[in-house]
């Protein structure tokens, strides 16, 4: 098995890490189809344009990162999706 360094989305998968981890702890609610829209923009900013999100792909990522999203325990955090677009398009 190869090192997660050696993936050619490494870099791809580090950025929406370091992006995901300070957004989730302003408790904001996060969908899948989000999260994968956000990383195919930062894999094409990275010139990575043939980078696709796969729900395949999104499953391992989530799995290798202990990742959580959607839904917040309560009320926290609820956003309705116009919200969670203009959001994720102005940060």
């Amino acid at each position: 098995m190869s090192h997660p360094q050696e993936s050619e989305n490494y870099v791809v998968e580090q950025a929406l890490k370091e992006w995901f981890t300070p957004v989730r702890k302003e408790e904001r609610r996060l969908a899948g189809p989000l999260l994968k829209q956000k990383v195919e923009e930062l894999a094409t900013k990275m010139g990575k344009e043939a980078f696709v999100a796969t729900n395949g792909w999104f499953f391992r990522w989530t799995k290798r990162e202990n990742t959580k999203y959607g839904k917040l325990t309560g009320e926290v955090g609820e956003a309705d999706a116009a919200d969670a677009h203009s959001w994720l398009r102005d940060v």
